[in-house]
Parts: structure tokens; sequence; C-alpha cells
């Protein structure tokens, strides 16, 4: 029982700890490019303090305690989340929702051809981000590489890993090309023209992804946000695809397994706080509920 109370304790300091500092790391990562290089700078210490010090003039007593008691429930959670991905067993299947269906007839000709040419892009191996244009990477790209810069992040825990490192990488390159958001185009291409290379290049990607991105590993597994966004393109491919075949079955386990996975990760790292939210906290509800709703098993019903 002491060693018991005495975890309980330490961890519940813990949150206290992460209450207090929390809102202060991210401002004080914003403001100071030497906390990229070492948080044990003298400048990174000190703006941490001061920013911590106007949290805690500013925020009353109850919120303070609340999120000392969310961030120590969240780290509870997070150990829960370690356990059950060690355990590698997926309780849930594939739940049909009929959320995401389209006639074919319906589709005007201008818009068919849009996407057969987008799909066409990445069969390709050409992917856009935002205002850099096209680049071709790959029909297999290298996830965690930010390709305007040659820059990459290694495969190491997440946690261990800073996004803006101040060396001229943009995270947002393998971030947005992980959110995975041009599988539900080849799940369309493949339901508008009926050829089943859109399929089988939408299940190569899926699977090449999950393989060279273990859950928790990498760059791609550093915010919760991207992990929801990244559910909910594998939810809207596979109700693209669906029904499958017993051909597919094998494949289907994989990216159900996986959809699992991110329920988790998003569950245990969730980016609600009691001192702010924004569209993070809003990406990760929608996430959840999201695949929670394209997920029969345990507890799914409760989280949708």
């Amino acid at each position: 029982l002491r060693g018991i109370s005495g975890f309980l304790f330490n961890l519940f300091c813990g949150g206290c700890i992460c209450a207090f500092t929390g809102l202060a790391d991210r401002r004080a990562a914003a403001f100071d490019a030497t906390s990229a290089r070492g948080s044990g700078s003298l400048s990174s210490i000190v703006q941490k303090i001061s920013t911590l010090a106007t949290v805690i003039r500013r925020e009353p007593p109850i919120t303070l305690l609340r999120e000392a008691m969310w961030r120590t429930h969240k780290r509870w959670k997070q150990i829960r989340f370690q356990n059950e991905i060690k355990n590698g067993v997926s309780p849930v299947e594939l739940r049909a929702t009929g959320y995401y269906r389209f006639s074919a007839e319906d589709v005007s000709e201008h818009v068919r051809g849009a996407v057969l040419d987008y799909a066409d892009l990445i069969s390709a191996g050409t992917f856009c981000w935002f205002g850099y244009g096209p680049a071709t990477v790959g029909s297999l790209p290298q996830w965690n590489l930010d390709y305007t810069s040659g820059l990459s992040w290694p495969y190491v825990p997440a946690h261990s890993l800073r996004p803006i490192r101040h060396d001229g990488s943009d995270v947002k390159i393998p971030w947005e090309l992980s959110r995975l958001q041009f599988l539900p185009v080849l799940g369309k291409a493949c339901r508008l023209s009926g050829e089943k290379r859109y399929r089988d290049l939408a299940k190569r990607l899926v699977t090449d992804w999950i393989q060279r991105n273990p859950v928790g590993c990498g760059i791609n597994w550093s915010l919760s946000m991207e992990a929801a966004l990244r559910g909910i393109s594998l939810c809207l491919l596979l109700e693209l695809l669906s029904p499958f075949t017993a051909e597919d079955q094998e494949w289907l386990q994989g990216a159900t397994k996986s959809l699992w996975e991110h329920l988790l990760f998003i569950e245990a790292h969730n980016e609600f706080s009691y001192f702010t939210r924004s569209n993070h906290y809003l990406s990760n509800i929608v996430g959840l509920l999201h695949i929670s709703s394209s997920l029969d098993g345990p507890g799914m019903e409760d989280r949708r």
C-alpha cells in the first residue's frame, strides 16, 4: 500500500508540474529559438519561469487545480496506453457506417476528371503541399522527410522529438503527407472508374505507412491532432473500398488494428486544457467520434 500510495502521489505531483509548466513550455518554445537546441539553456529556463509566473498570476486557483487533476489523469491514461499497445491485441472490427457514399452517375464529368487526374498524380508519386507546388517523391514516400529542405526526423519515441528545430526544416511537410488525405481520392477514383489499380495503390500506401511508422514512434506521432486527421482519412478510405473480399481480410485486419491504435493514442494524448483550447482539441474530439463510429468492440458504443 505504501508503494502504491507513493506512486499515486508522484503521479499527481507530476500532473501539477505539467499543469503549471505546460503552457509555459509551449510559449517558451515558440518565443525562444534556443529551446529547440536544448532545454537546459539559461535563456530558455528564464523564459519558462517568467511565463510560469504569468500563468500562476493570471489563472484562478480552481483552474490550476483542475488542470493539475486533468494532467494527472492524462498521465495515467498514457501509462495504460503503453500497456495496451504492448499487448498487441485489437479487440475491434470494422463497422460500416454508410457515411461516405455517393453515386457515380451523379458526379459531373468535370468533377470525375479532376478526381481521376489527381489520383493519377498520386499514382505517379506526385503529391502537393500548401504553396510549395507538386513534388515527385515516389509511389511510397519517405514519411518522415521534409522534401523541401531534405531534412528528416529519426524514428525514435515521438515524445523525444522537437518538431520545430530552427534548422530550415518544415515539419508540416511530413505531417501533411502523413495525414493521408489523398487516400479518399484514390478510393473515389476506384469507385468512379472501376479500375483496381487505384484500390491496390491505396492499400499499398496504408500498409507502408503502418509498417514504417510504429505507433508512438517518429515525428508523425508527435501530436494527437495529426493522428486524428489521419484516422479520419483511413475511415473514409475504408468506407469507399468496402465491401471487402476474402482476399482483403489480412490487409483489413491490419488497417482496423491501426485505427484502434490511433483511437487509443488520441485518448491518451488528448490536447484538452483548462488553460486554453484550440483547433487541436477540436480535431481530437472529431477524430475520436469518427474512429469510434467506424469500429465495433468493447467500449465503442460508449465512446460515440
